[in-house]
């Protein structure tokens, strides 16, 4: 499917893909997949936008879709999957600060702030970038809602698709 396609009765879900019809090789870390599709060996890999990046500015690799619910600031010209009519496929990367669970609430409350400060400042906010993170910021209660959101989903994924550990 090409990045401006649209496919045929979009708002269905796709099933399943069957084993004969899907690709998946597993990798041991980034590198070696970018790698892969650079020498030509993969047709398509999934990563986050950071160490592409570079690629599809040189056009060495092309950004097909971004598999979240809304377009990267990154990456503003390459469209959603549900854009081009792939739906419930969001799987965005993120990342948080985490520590024990009996920390202290004062010791989280104080971290927490100051982490949101960092996050606000202008260097940090471009060096983010570079590695393609957009900072965010926000309090443990979101950091809750996004990872039991993500819990829930990849479970349905995984029971889905029939993934299994290897």
């Amino acid at each position: 499917m090409s990045a401006g396609a649209r496919r045929p009765n979009a708002d269905r879900p796709i099933p399943p893909p069957k084993a004969s019809t899907a690709f998946r090789r597993s990798y041991k870390g980034v590198a070696p997949a970018v790698n892969d599709v650079l020498g030509g060996h993969v047709p398509l890999t999934y990563v986050t936008w950071g160490p592409v990046a570079p690629y599809v500015a040189s056009g060495k690799m092309r950004a097909l879709a971004v598999a979240d619910h809304e377009r990267s600031p990154l990456a503003p010209d390459v469209p959603t999957l549900a854009e081009l009519g792939v739906r419930d496929a969001e799987v965005g990367a993120w990342q948080a600060l985490m520590g024990p669970k009996n920390l202290p609430p004062d010791i989280v409350a104080t971290l927490n702030r100051h982490m949101n400060e960092i996050l606000k400042m202008p260097d940090v906010a471009a060096r983010m970038k570079v590695y393609g993170a957009i900072p965010a910021g926000g309090d443990g209660a979101r950091v809750a809602q996004v990872n039991g959101g993500d819990y829930i989903r990849f479970a349905k994924l995984i029971k889905d698709f029939g993934i299994q550990a290897n």
